[in-house]
């Protein structure tokens, strides 16, 4: 709903799919100049959220379908017709959010699910966001592997649920907010 969202970063790209829907979003909503980063390893290594079992296995033999593939993402989006705005980048999320200049409106999570991944990546993503702007993601749940819903809880003092498994809090939200650059305005 915010009209000032104009630049979104996506940890986790995977086929394109979350990506197309927030490209898809603010082109729809006639948004100016708007950008869209996906930042996604796209490896065929598995993710620290697998279970020990099956952590030997390609991902498909894992049960998780085909590996993440940059020139298939391209693709896909490039199909939809919704690679306009849209920047892929092959790297670690909490790596890219440390490494990039770059300030989001918006940034968005959904790579291992995992609770030490998603707290490096919550801390990696509050530095990068703009003053007033929202992190979040899916797959909210603590079962199995997953930590999701135990390190967004820790992280932030306030977070919107969205049942059955979509997040969103804002940065001046996070428990570091008084300690963090964006929350002082002092973007780079």
């Amino acid at each position: 709903r915010d009209a000032t969202v104009r630049r979104v970063c996506v940890l986790g790209v995977y086929e394109g799919r979350d990506v197309a829907t927030l490209s898809s979003i603010l082109r729809a909503r006639g948004t100016r100049e708007w950008r869209v980063v996906g930042v996604d390893r796209f490896s065929s290594e598995p993710c620290a959220d697998w279970p020990a079992d099956r952590r030997h296995l390609s991902w498909e033999d894992a049960g998780f379908g085909s590996a993440p593939d940059l020139d298939r993402a391209r693709a896909n989006l490039s199909r939809l017709g919704l690679d306009e705005g849209v920047t892929l980048v092959k790297s670690d999320g909490a790596e890219f959010l440390q490494r990039t200049r770059e300030v989001f409106d918006f940034i968005y999570l959904d790579t291992s699910h995992d609770y030490a991944t998603t707290v490096d990546q919550i801390r990696a993503a509050v530095i990068r966001l703009r003053p007033g702007g929202w992190i979040g993601g899916d797959d909210y749940s603590d079962e199995g592997t997953w930590g999701v819903r135990s390190a967004v809880r820790e992280c932030f003092r306030a977070v919107r649920e969205y049942p059955p498994c979509i997040w969103l809090a804002r940065g001046e939200d996070h428990a570091g907010a008084d300690r963090a650059p964006a929350a002082r305005g002092l973007h780079p």
